[in-house]
């Protein structure tokens, strides 16, 4: 069966084209014009709430690390072992001057768990919809890249130009991936789950040792930190941290966090 419209003679011009369309016809392509403008309107949004918890932005929150460091120095021909204590405190916003909002950070360094630092400093934050960044030592660092993705890649030093007089890869052009995802570990005397590692780099040859590893909890942010930034001229077999000449060793670890 034939399905027809017409028009009437006193139609106007812009109706005609209309007019001649079948009627079930028109109705589907009207509904059909109006789902894709609806469609459209809607912006396509990921739930990364759990992703975010990583990385804190509460103002008040507060971590606690024990931090062990080993320094080398050729120069002096020395080896030196010591331990402090870090806080870090979140603070209020600011504006840089390219517009982005940062949160002050408040850092205190013990040299025991008395409460009375012997130094203090000023470390900045950002989150955004994609990244994790931090300003440390007026460097600048993407920690972290959502959503998590086991193995993803990206450039987590981009912002840092430095000069390697060692040619060892110290701050350079480091691809920061996601080596382990929700995993259950102790750090310290604590047990956390859903834990996520992110390797900075880990590089080592004859001269240099460059290796740079975070840990992450949800609702408390880095839990876990070492770092190894070594070289040496001696052809030893012996493991890099017997051997190495120059450079540090240091891990942080947390021990206490707001509740």
């Amino acid at each position: 069966m034939e399905i027809r419209s017409e028009c009437h003679k006193d139609a106007p011009l812009f109706a005609g084209r209309f007019c001649r369309i079948p009627k079930l016809r028109l109705r589907l392509w009207l509904i059909s014009i109006l789902a894709l403008l609806s469609g459209c309107s809607k912006e396509k949004t990921t739930d990364w709430e759990p992703y975010y918890a990583y990385f804190p932005t509460t103002a008040g929150h507060w971590v606690f690390y024990r931090v062990d460091s080993t320094a080398y120095n050729a120069l002096q021909d020395t080896v030196i072992d010591y331990t402090y204590w870090v806080k870090e405190t979140i603070l209020d916003q600011f504006t840089d001057l390219e517009g982005l909002e940062w949160q002050r950070i408040d850092r205190e360094i013990y040299t025991d768990t008395a409460q009375n630092p012997m130094q203090g400093e000023i470390v900045a934050q950002r989150r955004s919809k994609n990244t994790a960044e931090r300003i440390e030592n007026n460097l600048r660092f993407i920690k972290l890249s959502f959503p998590f993705r086991k193995f993803s890649y990206w450039q987590g030093n981009s912002y840092i130009h430095y000069d390697d007089p060692w040619n060892c890869n110290f701050w350079g052009e480091w691809e920061f991936k996601y080596q382990d995802l929700f995993f259950t570990g102790n750090i310290g005397v604590n047990s956390f789950d859903s834990l996520v590692r992110v390797m900075q780099v880990a590089d080592s040859g004859l001269v240099c040792k460059n290796l740079w590893e975070e840990i992450y909890a949800p609702g408390i942010g880095m839990v876990y930190r070492h770092t190894e930034r070594l070289t040496t001229q001696k052809s030893s077999p012996d493991p890099f941290y017997l051997k190495a000449e120059n450079g540090f060793i240091v891990t942080y670890t947390l021990v206490d966090r707001k509740q």
